[in-house]
């Protein structure tokens, strides 16, 4: 990752492989599966985000999309160099001022 963001200032990932799973679908296995086996799965739905969290590299991830089908969020990661969390909090900045998600409302709810 340091060779990388000596050349390069922000990388560019999706956040997850596919679409967001239904609410509850997630944590099905949770019981079946032992330590390893809850690895494997985290894993495979979320293979992009799993680099920054080992290296520590800062790295956010913003809904620049949705579903059109669902309404659910589309997830893009961005990540930066190795203390360069300025640059990710600058474009974030500058991503919610041009495509803001404060109006939109999911048809989801996740309460009781």
């Amino acid at each position: 990752m340091g060779r990388f963001f000596s050349n390069y200032d922000i990388l560019l990932t999706p956040t997850l492989p596919e679409l967001p799973l239904p609410i509850g679908e997630y944590h099905k296995r949770q019981e079946t599966v032992d330590g390893f086996g809850w690895i494997n799965h985290v894993f495979q739905h979320s293979p992009f985000t799993a680099r920054f969290n080992v290296t520590g590299t800062p790295a956010m991830s913003m809904p620049l999309s949705y579903d059109q089908k669902s309404g659910s969020p589309i997830g893009i990661q961005f990540a930066a160099g190795f203390g360069r969390k300025d640059l990710l909090f600058r474009l974030a900045g500058q991503l919610e001022k041009a495509l803001s998600w404060i109006e939109r409302k999911l048809k989801v709810w996740a309460g009781n």
